[in-house]
C-alpha cells in the first residue's frame, strides 16, 4: 500500500495492491461490526481536484499530413 500524509497528494495505482485506504473492523457480533464499520466510513473524507494540465495538445490540423 502507498502511503501518503493527510491532505497530501494520492496518485493513481500502479498495481492491484495500490489503496487509498483500508481499515480493520473488529467486534463481538455482525451487527456491532457493521455498525462500526459505518461509524468509520461516516468519517472518511476525500476530496477530488482536477490535474493541471502538463502538456497541451497540438493545433496542427491531421489535414496538413501527407498521403
Amino acid at each position: 500500500m502507498r502511503r501518503t500524509a493527510i491532505g497530501g497528494t494520492v496518485h493513481p495505482p500502479g498495481a492491484n495492491r495500490h489503496r487509498l485506504g483500508s481499515f480493520v473492523v473488529t467486534g463481538p457480533d455482525a451487527s456491532e461490526i457493521e455498525e462500526r464499520a459505518d461509524a468509520l466510513l461516516r468519517r472518511v473524507r476525500i476530496g477530488v481536484e482536477p490535474l493541471p494540465v502538463l502538456v497541451q495538445a497540438s493545433s496542427a490540423s491531421t489535414s496538413a499530413i501527407a498521403p
